[in-house]
């Protein structure tokens, strides 16, 4: 029986940390799903990506000879603009390779830059997970507060960081938990780009986005809740609605004009709102449903 790595750990922590959105883009990616279906399916793989795969083969194969041969390779690939789940493979490997060398200088230079802690951040999000859910909201929050600032890394790992800071707002009765729950809303617009589809779109209709069930996400339903626990969802609605008025084009806008719509309970006029966007989900919509979706946390 192969022993349970740390590898291990950071898979399983992938899978269950899924939530709305990929992982595997630039944290600003502007570029929605290419109609020419050139976009990534899960089968394609980058140059990049191949080459590290190889060497991570190498590496798992080998000792210190192994770690010398891949180290140019690894240099070179360092130089490149990769994307965030390359960056994140890169990093394990390049450090893997340096402590298997006792290169502290190797080691050095890859301590900063984008994606540089992201297994710290993924750590830190199961750790408090593990606190909040035996009521340690103290625990949870030093563990939270010790990876600082996430805003430039991945999405994915943004959203995890934000997800488990609303719970255990919420918990707490912080008043940081709207904080929290703002930051998941302004990912929702990011669903059709690239950055989202490349993981949940089809995997056999490149040209399709994936739709999302905006209408029964969690966080969606908090901060309805939250917008009537405030009072000021007519704020947020006018405030949306004007915004929608310069720019009819502002799906941010339209989301939130939805949601405070439902805060002021107005179903049929926030159904409409979110039916202005083609991928949200209903059932007389026949949409592809998304790849990797879970409800979590």
């Amino acid at each position: 029986m192969r022993p349970f790595t740390v590898r291990h750990v950071v898979v399983a922590a992938a899978l269950s940390l899924a939530s709305v959105g990929a992982s595997n883009a630039r944290p600003q990616d502007p570029q929605p799903a290419p109609a020419d279906g050139k976009r990534a399916t899960g089968k394609e793989k980058s140059p990049e990506r191949a080459q590290l795969e190889a060497i991570r083969t190498e590496l798992e194969r080998g000792g210190r000879a192994e770690a010398e041969a891949v180290r140019t390779r690894l240099e070179h690939l360092g130089t490149l603009r990769l994307e965030a789940r390359d960056r994140e493979l890169f990093l394990r490997l390049a450090r893997d390779a340096a402590m298997r060398l006792g290169d502290r200088g190797w080691l050095a230079k890859l301590k900063d830059g984008p994606g540089s802690n992201t297994f710290e951040v993924n750590h830190a999000v199961l750790v408090a997970m593990s606190q909040m859910q035996r009521l340690d909201l103290a625990a949870a929050k030093a563990t939270m507060a010790g990876i600082g600032d996430v805003d430039g890394l991945g999405p994915l790992e943004q959203r995890r960081a934000y997800a488990v800071r609303a719970r255990i707002a919420q918990l707490a009765g912080d008043a940081d938990e709207r904080q929290w729950i703002d930051a998941m809303i302004d990912h929702l617009p990011s669903w059709p780009m690239q950055k989202c589809q490349t993981c949940h779109g089809p995997l056999h209709e490149p040209k399709a986005v994936a739709s999302l069930p905006i209408t029964n996400l969690w966080f969606g339903e908090r901060y309805v809740e939250l917008l009537r626990a405030a009072g000021d969802a007519q704020k947020v609605h006018d405030v949306a609605a004007a915004a929608l008025k310069r720019d009819p084009t502002d799906d941010l806008e339209r989301i939130r004009l939805a949601f405070a719509l439902q805060a002021l309970d107005k179903p049929d006029a926030a159904t409409q709102r979110f039916r202005e966007l083609p991928w949200a989900d209903f059932p007389d919509r026949n949409l592809p449903k998304p790849r990797t979706m879970t409800t979590w946390p």
